[in-house]
Formats: structure tokens, sequence, C-alpha cells
């Protein structure tokens, strides 16, 4: 759920496993009596990946006690939306085919760009590092905030931002860094 970030697995200890402390629902009930029932559904396509969704104990009470607040469609776009997040979000290091654009903040002293395949790895680096000076006590921020986005938007421009990867390395001061964060940015 958008608003939810319970974790929903606890993870591994000396002695054991990771445990699934999510619950799987189902989108369309898993009967012809439940919340949202598709008797057309067959018991194979009831318990498919597709009619499926992991959630915490209380959204997943609250989509069954209120199935007209969830219908199936917006089960379904809200699970599309996550596993859209996920998978830009957090892919899985060294899985992914999608390797890194990154841009280094550089300030007044010298970077080794070598150490960001290092920082990286096991992922890669989409071509060359980027790199843009930014001025140890500017004298006009907005300028240089200017140059940041316009940099950042450069990067990001002309592709699908669920098949992007931004790693922005802030070796600058900590103005131009945190320029990146201010809400008249957006990409």
């Amino acid at each position: 759920m958008p608003n939810c970030r319970i974790e929903l697995l606890a993870d591994s200890t000396a002695y054991d496993p990771i445990v699934v402390i999510g619950e799987i629902a189902h989108i369309a009930a898993a009967s012809d009596c439940g919340p949202r029932a598709e008797p057309s559904l067959n018991n194979t396509s009831r318990n498919d990946y597709e009619n499926l969704v992991l959630l915490c104990q209380n959204y997943h009470a609250q989509i069954d006690g209120q199935p007209g607040a969830y219908p199936v469609e917006r089960i379904k776009e809200i699970k599309a939306a996550h596993e859209a997040w996920v998978r830009s979000s957090l892919p899985e290091r060294g899985n992914s085919r999608i390797g890194w654009t990154t841009l280094c903040l550089v300030g007044d002293h010298p970077v080794d760009v070598s150490t960001i395949n290092e920082a990286l790895a096991p992922d890669f680096v989409a071509g060359e590092a980027q790199r843009l000076q930014v001025p140890g006590e500017p004298e006009d921020w907005a300028t240089t905030d200017a140059a940041i986005a316009a940099r950042v938007q450069t990067l990001l421009a002309g592709g699908d931002v669920f098949d992007c990867r931004l790693a922005v390395f802030p070796l600058a001061p900590v103005s131009a860094c945190l320029s990146l964060g201010y809400p008249e940015f957006e990409f």
C-alpha cells in the first residue's frame, strides 16, 4: 500500500531463517463468497501470482473489510505501482542489466572517479562518470543549483524513468549536495 512501509519479512538470525510476517491476500477472492469474488475464476487462477498480493495484517483486513473501496482494479493498480517502485528503487545488486549513470559533484578537492566502479560493484557504470564542478563558495547559489538541475535532467532525459539508475556522488560543498533535494527540483 502506498503509505505503508511496514517490513513484511523478518531477517534471518544465526539460528533461524527469514520469516514472512506479511500476509498473502487474494485480489479476487479465494472463494465464491469472499470479498471481490469472481466465480468465473478456477482455483488455479485464484492462486496465481497475478491474483495475489503481500500485505501487512492491517491492510489485509482493511481491503477485505472494505471491498467497495478496494475493488479488483484498484488493488491491481496499487500492486503494479509498488512493483514498478521496487524495480526502480531496489534492483538486486549485481543482477541488473541496467548500468548506473553517475554524476560526481566535485568541489575544490581532486576526486578519483575510478573509485566509483568499486563503490557500485558488483553493478556497473553505464558510460563515463559525469563530473560537475561546483565552486567551494559560490556567490550565486541559484546559478549553481540551476546547473545541477540541468545536468541531472539531461542525464535522465529521453528514457523510461524505471529503466534509469542514477548515482550521485556528492563530493562538493553541502549546499550543492542539498540542492538535489530542493522541492523546486523536479525530474
